[in-house]
């Protein structure tokens, strides 16, 4: 409830099921957090956050609290599945000058564009600079 836990975007719980102690978690940048799933060792967590205009994906580990940005470019980053081992996702992404389309890459940002869904629009549309 609101009187013993924030609730407001971004903020992390984990709750041991055996003794019910919650513990919030220290590292997120509290925004709007999307398609969260563990890591295989247990270790971290996987999501994406958003903020303002931009959606990317990041790695909290458990232990140390640390945050890494696993994508970094403006825009929205969408993700859509993980592979079972979490080594690869795929996701769709988009920015002002840059309609959706379907990526895949592995946690160290290596990325492959899948389709190119509208290349018309390169040619001929003239996409504002925000």
């Amino acid at each position: 409830d609101d009187k013993e836990m924030e609730l407001s975007n971004g903020y992390l719980w984990i709750l041991d099921p055996d003794t019910g102690d919650l513990e919030k978690l220290k590292g997120q940048n509290t925004g709007e957090i999307g398609h969260l799933v563990w890591t295989p060792d247990g270790e971290s967590l996987l999501f994406t956050e958003e903020h303002g205009t931009n959606t990317n994906l990041y790695q909290l580990n458990i232990a140390s609290g640390r945050l890494e940005a696993l994508t970094t470019r403006p825009g929205m980053h969408r993700v859509l599945a993980y592979s079972q081992d979490r080594s690869r996702f795929a996701y769709t992404f988009e920015n002002f000058d840059t309609p959706a389309d379907l990526y895949s890459s592995n946690l160290n940002g290596s990325s492959v564009r899948l389709t190119h869904a509208n290349p018309w629009t390169e040619k001929e549309i003239l996409t504002p600079k925000v």
